[in-house]
């Protein structure tokens, strides 16, 4: 079974692991410049916050071979004739729909299929679906924004929903992998409940994480985002500042300037979020107990599902997909959102208009003690009741290996493929 991954090298790093990772029996085929063997330790590659190794320098052609040299992996020769990466629409959205306006240029769904010249029984896509295939596929997506190029308003045009439902039910979309129960939830309230049946949750792909875990006698908070004031990175430290017993606080961030004395006073480890490796983030995680994400936007939160998977337990924000994985009382505490960033599983368009940046500017010029006191509730129980954290990681161990493992993602998706074309 030949599978070819629309991949570009600006896509994060676990959906680089979706080709790293396949199915048993699936073969792998990846546009050309795109390399898969990537070396996490490198000095080269840097760790971001959505859990992207970015090149901090231009890749040499030899790089751009290697997809071409590597093995195990086989490559069709085809593919060095290949004309591109099926592209999402560059057309905004009024020249196709004229109702919509011209100032909401969201990009809607593949227009047309350019691989006509790659070999594949299937398509794997991201965030993007494709009107007349040429082959069938499956599209990954995090929330229904990504099929109009997280462009909140298209959701709101009849014209526009009824379009994408439309290719979402053609025969060669073989279906649409929610990357939560909750983009599930949202799908439907979109589209309508006919697409239902070719909707499947489909968790991120996450190495198989056989760490030893440690014990320091003390807890060991961790929080590990970029955007510090829209994850709540301020609201951590005021909390820590309440605290009482014994705990250690390490904060992998771009930690600005104002916040960084009562950090330091608190004696908080500071790392650079940036500059830490995924693999160097991966394989710290038994260094740490408890992941803390009291995030005011977020539709999944990588890194705190990471961490579970590692067998942490957490504290976070309940929004959106961040319950599925944080599961409160069991191995870990939500906290009610700061604000309604989604609201009734749909995108909240007071917030969504805002760029990330006024948004991070609205956040910090706003307090929100509910959300200091709901930390410092919990992550002073777990000071005050040990056993109580060490059920809680346990539990997230047994939640990662039932429900989040590669291999539960993998038979479900190998089964996806094999119905699709037919075999099952």
């Amino acid at each position: 079974m030949r599978v070819f991954y629309h991949l570009r090298q600006n896509y994060r790093q676990w959906q680089f692991d979706a080709a790293r990772y396949p199915p048993d029996g699936v073969e792998v085929l990846i546009p050309p410049g795109i390399v898969l063997d990537v070396d996490y330790n490198d000095k080269n590659f840097s760790h971001t916050a959505s859990g992207a190794a970015l090149p901090k320098k231009k890749p040499s052609l030899l790089d751009r071979a290697k997809p071409f040299l590597n093995e195990p992996l086989k490559y069709n020769p085809l593919l060095i004739n290949y004309r591109g990466v099926a592209e999402l629409n560059a057309n905004p959205l009024r020249e196709n729909f004229s109702n919509e306006p011209q100032t909401h240029r969201g990009r809607l769904f593949v227009k047309s299929d350019r691989t006509s010249d790659v070999d594949a029984d299937i398509s794997y896509l991201y965030s993007g679906i494709v009107k007349n295939p040429k082959t069938p596929y499956v599209a990954e997506v995090e929330n229904p924004t990504a099929l109009t190029y997280f462009s909140p308003i298209a959701l709101y045009n009849p014209l526009v929903k009824s379009e994408i439902a439309r290719v979402i039910l053609s025969p060669k979309t073989i279906r649409i992998l929610c990357l939560s129960e909750a983009c599930k939830i949202s799908m439907l309230k979109v589209f309508g409940q006919a697409i239902g049946e070719k909707l499947e949750v489909m968790y991120p792909v996450v190495p198989d994480l056989h760490l030893q875990t440690t014990d320091s006698g003390q807890p060991r908070f961790l929080f590990a985002s970029l955007n510090c004031y829209l994850k709540g990175g301020r609201e951590i430290i005021l909390a820590a500042k309440r605290l009482k017993g014994k705990f250690s606080l390490t904060m992998v961030t771009d930690l600005p300037p104002e916040l960084a004395p009562d950090a330091k006073k608190l004696g908080i480890g500071l790392k650079e979020y940036r500059y830490f490796n995924r693999m160097g983030f991966l394989n710290s995680i038994p260094d740490y107990d408890v992941i803390l994400h009291p995030t005011f936007m977020d539709c999944f939160g990588l890194a705190p599902f990471e961490c579970v998977c590692g067998g942490l337990a957490g504290i976070a924000s309940g929004l959106y997909a961040l319950p599925e994985f944080i599961q409160h009382g069991r191995n870990g505490w939500n906290i009610p959102a700061p604000m309604d960033y989604f609201k009734d599983s749909l995108p909240n368009l007071k917030y969504w208009f805002m760029s990330p940046e006024k948004y991070a500017d609205y956040v910090k010029k706003r307090e929100f003690p509910h959300v200091v006191d709901k930390l410092v509730e919990y992550m002073q129980y777990y000071i005050d009741n040990p056993g109580e954290l060490k059920k809680h990681k346990e539990y997230s161990r047994k939640l990662a290996k039932e429900k989040f493992s590669l291999e539960v993602r993998n038979k479900k998706l190998l089964k996806i493929f094999e119905e699709g074309l037919g075999l099952a």
